[in-house]
């Protein structure tokens, strides 16, 4: 290992308004693209040294987008396998349901010798003892290491007849993407030209219920109490004082040790709303969670329940098993922009399924953008070999352009803002 790289402070759950890639520790983690602007989180650094050429490759962990969002904001590749593919044993954790070790790369060759390197079953994890059989580390523990995923990296050949879905409806149409959907389609006529059979509309039932039409949202719906960020409350609670008794040593061994050294700590911590620039809301993600007590009741098990129900069997697996003219199709792969503020990789994250985000451009503001292709619970030998296709047709990635090399502002912004005109005008309506 060369080092630890810097990410957004507690991976972004200590607030629901930040400025992503900051921490206490590290400050603020700025894209090579243009300085000016957020690096993508919460893995911010490690896509960011990728980019750069730091490093052939690097880890990060994702409960929700924070594989993918810097990955796409970075012009790298960004790996987020099922949950248990890799141990999360020793990571500190925010939802173990839905927190996965992923990887990045420059190339989706890269991002897989990673991966290659930290796959496997786990006893200190026993989420990761469900890919026994499933994955190519064939039936037994014993024997993972001898088979690896870098067999399935192919060139654009690969393309040749698969059968790929677009789910158009709140996936494709967030505000933020205007700008990037004539080089997203752009990527899409190359993967047609390269043999890809491209399938429009193929939308699960409950995406108009669970996405928000105007971007990333974690607690999109009439009742909190049934979303995500509900859940997420919840495990966070559980999860981290668990992770922190188990310390040898540490001046916090509780949430509540945090939030109380947050507060005592105001000017360089922001525990207090409005008294630190990168933390604008404080603490308010950790209070939340304090609030919940951790208590899994009932009220919890609707919840659990209807995310992972609307996600899986009626999100993803209903998009990847499309009715088209009274036919259902059986697709290889679904595609959705890798902007986090069209929340495509959210479905992926609330169910845990795997999703690898691959450079497509550079937008407006001088920023790179993605476009992501994901799948089913264990689909990852299928997903690389349509990713290094789709990555070998695009050739998407940009080398880093340091605009506003000098910029010191914090918070960053994200680029599109609520209310600010767009720049540039698509047709939402072109099928293709």
């Amino acid at each position: 290992m060369l080092g630890k790289a810097n990410l957004s402070e507690w991976a972004d759950a200590r607030s629901s308004d930040y400025s992503e890639g900051f921490s206490a520790r590290g400050g603020q983690v700025r894209p090579a693209y243009n300085l000016s602007q957020e690096p993508g989180g919460s893995s911010s650094g490690p896509a960011v040294a990728v980019a750069v050429n730091m490093v052939p490759f690097a880890l990060g962990t994702e409960t929700d987008g924070s594989v993918i969002s810097p990955a796409d904001r970075n012009s790298v590749v960004g790996f987020k396998g099922t949950v248990g593919l890799t141990s999360r044993a020793g990571v500190i954790p925010e939802s173990h349901r839905q927190d996965t070790v992923g990887t990045f790369g420059k190339t989706v060759k890269d991002a897989v010798y990673a991966l290659d390197g930290c796959f496997g079953p786990d006893p200190l994890d026993s989420y990761s003892l469900e890919q026994i059989g499933k994955t190519p580390n064939s039936s037994s523990p014993s024997c993972w290491a001898n088979v690896d995923y870098s067999q399935f990296v192919k060139d654009k050949s690969a393309l040749m007849g698969v059968k790929l879905g677009i789910p158009w409806e709140r996936l494709w149409t967030a505000p933020s993407t205007q700008n990037q959907l004539p080089q997203l389609f752009a990527a899409i006529d190359k993967l047609r030209a390269a043999g890809a059979i491209i399938y429009n509309n193929t939308n699960g039932p409950y995406v108009n219920d669970t996405i928000s039409p105007d971007g990333w949202s974690s607690s999109y719906g009439a009742n909190f109490n049934m979303t995500e960020a509900y859940l997420g409350n919840v495990d966070l609670y559980n999860d981290l004082n668990a992770y922190l008794a188990n310390l040898t040593f540490s001046p916090v061994s509780t949430l509540d040790d945090i939030i109380e050294f947050n507060d005592a700590n105001t000017g360089s911590e922001g525990g207090i709303p409005n008294t630190h620039p990168a933390f604008p809301s404080g603490q308010d993600g950790f209070l939340a969670s304090q609030a919940t007590l951790g208590i899994m009741n009932e009220t919890y098990q609707a919840a659990l329940e209807y995310v992972q129900y609307t996600s899986g069997p009626m999100g993803i697996d209903a998009i990847l098993n499309p009715t088209i003219n009274g036919t259902t199709i059986a697709l290889d792969g679904y595609l959705v922009p890798s902007d986090d503020s069209a929340p495509g990789f959210q479905l992926a994250a609330r169910i845990g399924y795997p999703i690898i985000s691959i450079p497509v451009g550079i937008d407006v503001y001088g920023m790179p953008f993605g476009i992501c292709v994901g799948g089913t619970a264990w689909s990852e030998s299928k997903l690389i070999e349509l990713a290094s296709g789709m990555e070998n047709a695009i050739q998407g990635r940009a080398l880093p352009k340091y605009y506003e090399k000098n910029a010191k502002n914090v918070p960053v912004p994200y680029g599109y803002q609520p209310g600010e005109p767009l720049p540039v005008s698509a047709d939402y309506t072109r099928l293709w």
